[in-house]
């Protein structure tokens, strides 16, 4: 595939696979032996990135809950607004993280489902047929009715025409 050399030369210059990074492990600085291929298997990575996910936004939701309870009995007494603008905060900041967490995993791409029921989450097919035929439905008549409206059109501007003319 390449030759033994770590570098060749391009139309640009010299290029060196070893300079080449990933994450904060160099490309080429290491080869991969057959163990630690047959130890990576990116199925038990992407199910171990699912159970972070799910971890994380558990978290996430009782943060929710606890400022979501901070701004409802905010005029309450023994309700602290600097707390509860410090759990609003930290809810923002474990936001960002799971965001940066999806966009690096990939599993962003998915729609997360319910852990205690994911059953429940997923339409039937009859539900996808119902929607996609009502969505069809209602495209369809955006269509004609943007079509009747420009044949209207048309036929007024062709009768202010027609009196100019005469």
């Amino acid at each position: 595939m390449f030759p033994a050399s770590a570098s060749q030369t391009s139309l640009y210059g010299p290029l060196g696979f070893s300079d080449v990074s990933f994450g904060s492990q160099p490309f080429g600085a290491q080869p991969l032996s057959d163990a630690a291929l047959a130890a990576r298997n990116p199925q038990d990575d992407f199910k171990q990135s699912i159970h972070v996910v799910q971890q994380h936004l558990a978290r996430i939701q009782g943060l929710a809950r606890s400022v979501l309870a901070g701004i409802e009995h905010a005029y309450q007494p023994g309700t602290n607004p600097i707390q509860t603008a410090a759990e609003a905060e930290s809810l923002r900041q474990m936001l960002l993280e799971l965001t940066e967490y999806l966009r690096q995993t990939g599993v962003g791409a998915l729609p997360l489902l319910d852990p205690v029921n994911p059953i429940a989450a997923l339409p039937t097919e009859e539900k996808l047929l119902e929607d996609t035929a009502k969505s069809i439905e209602a495209e369809y008549a955006k269509h004609q009715r943007m079509q009747e409206s420009a044949a209207t059109v048309v036929n007024l501007l062709t009768a202010v025409d027609q009196s100019l003319r005469k």
